[in-house]
């Protein structure tokens, strides 16, 4: 698959590793954030805390793309480095 920018071209090109998501497992390239990772398989609206199409900045500064890894909540996936192994889930909005 030919990715349209550099960056999706760089993921490409980086060992990948597994990871699961909600149960389903995925690999995506090491060390690279998740939620970036996540969007070059075109999971692109899975966000944890709310997961109907909200806006993303991709910087860690709207929370909404927070989810459980590896039993830690509230962590925010577009600044979270995949590992090996890890599991994501989502969170269970507020209210």
């Amino acid at each position: 698959m030919t990715h349209p920018t550099p960056y999706y071209r760089r993921l490409a090109a980086t060992p990948e590793i597994e990871i699961v998501l909600d149960g389903t497992s995925l690999r995506v390239p090491a060390d690279a954030p998740v939620l970036p990772s996540l969007m070059a398989l075109g999971i692109e609206a899975w966000s944890g805390r709310n997961r109907q199409a909200q806006p993303l900045c991709l910087m860690g500064a709207c929370f909404q793309c927070t989810a459980v890894v590896d039993g830690r909540p509230g962590q925010r996936l577009c600044r979270t480095p995949a590992r090996q192994g890890m599991s994501i889930g989502s969170e269970q909005a507020d209210g």
